[in-house]
């Protein structure tokens, strides 16, 4: 489904969208045709974060966040409600959440989980502003994306399933029932990869991590492990993104940094007599990289050219909107307006 969708104009990957709108280069020059009828696969933060921009900002007809599983395993979380709290639909939520519950009492989930998390928010939440409908469709799993003669997106086929427990997890089973709703843009919030260019080695979505951490932090492994000797790869620590790919929101990635970073140290205390590093190699090696390396030094530089120029404009904050604009600031040391 993934390759046909993609030539479909409408079809879009969260962290796509999310960098447009967060004015991340060169994402942020590209234009995202979002509809009326917006279908966002996931229910997560990040689905909740993109719900809140078609909400508030594109000011779409209508949302629909599916997910495969039921009720009960809903991800996001009260703050990220808050925006969008006051445009779903609870008599809808409600219904749905009953139509899901003879399939899903038997695993003892708490099938009323995001029932109980939009009502606790509701009292305080803010107003959109806008009257988007919103709504949640549970047990439901993508199987194909149609589209027009035009190659534009007009509905998606969805599968219905069931849960089952199996050597202690349940899962998703499909039952061959399928439905089709309505739709013009759809939305994947779910199943990022990492970078397997980097020259780490990589299983499946994920950089592999050593099972068994020497210095785990809150239960995590930071360490990339080597498949074929099974050992870890010393020097070599992976945290926030690059470890578990476009999973929590900034906050929480920058916390899985912190965590990084102290397993780094532990493996550094473990050292005996390091040698002193040297930071000639270390240039010496980034000149030879075929691609423009940005120093601290250089995010210092722009940062300072970009808050002379909101002087001299006037405004809050000025961000230049490229790469090659970004560059070209470094490089020169320009303090006028570009």
């Amino acid at each position: 489904m993934a390759g046909a969708a993609r030539k479909l104009s409408g079809v879009y990957h969260a962290k796509e969208l999310v960098y447009h709108y967060n004015k991340l280069p060169p994402y942020s020059q590209q234009e995202f045709y979002i509809g009326k009828k917006v279908a966002i696969i996931g229910v997560g933060n990040v689905m909740m974060d993109i719900a809140r921009y078609v909400v508030t900002e594109v000011r779409a007809e209508e949302v629909t966040a599916i997910a495969r599983r039921g009720p009960g395993e809903v991800k996001f979380d009260k703050g990220e409600l808050d925006a969008v709290a006051r445009n779903i639909d609870l008599q809808d939520l409600k219904a749905e959440i009953d139509r899901a519950r003879p399939l899903v009492s038997p695993l003892s989930q708490d099938i009323d989980k995001p029932l109980a998390l939009i009502e606790k928010v509701l009292p305080d939440a803010i107003w959109s502003g806008s009257t988007t409908h919103f709504t949640l469709r549970f047990l439901l799993s993508p199987v194909r994306i149609l589209g027009d003669s035009a190659g534009r997106v007009c509905a998606i086929e969805l599968e219905e399933n069931r849960l089952e427990a199996e050597d202690g997890e349940i899962r998703a089973q499909p039952t061959g029932n399928c439905r089709t709703i309505e739709v013009d843009t759809v939305i994947f919030a779910i199943g990022d990869r990492v970078d397997d260019g980097l020259g780490l080695p990589a299983e499946g979505n994920l950089y592999a991590r050593n099972p068994n951490p020497r210095y785990p932090m809150e239960n995590n492994s930071y360490e990339i492990l080597n498949p074929e000797t099974g050992k870890p790869i010393d020097d070599i620590f992976v945290a926030g993104w690059s470890r578990r790919a476009s999973t929590g929101l900034v906050g929480i990635t920058r916390r899985d940094g912190i965590n990084g970073a102290r397993a780094l140290m532990s493996y550094l205390d473990t050292l005996k007599n390091p040698a002193p590093f040297d930071f000639k190699k270390l240039k010496q090696r980034m000149a030879a990289i075929d691609q423009k390396v940005v120093t601290k030094n250089d995010l210092q530089r722009l940062r300072g050219v970009e808050n002379e120029i909101a002087k001299q404009l006037g405004v809050p904050e000025y961000k230049f909107a490229t790469v090659d604009e970004m560059l070209h600031a470094i490089d020169n040391r320009l303090t006028g307006i570009l």
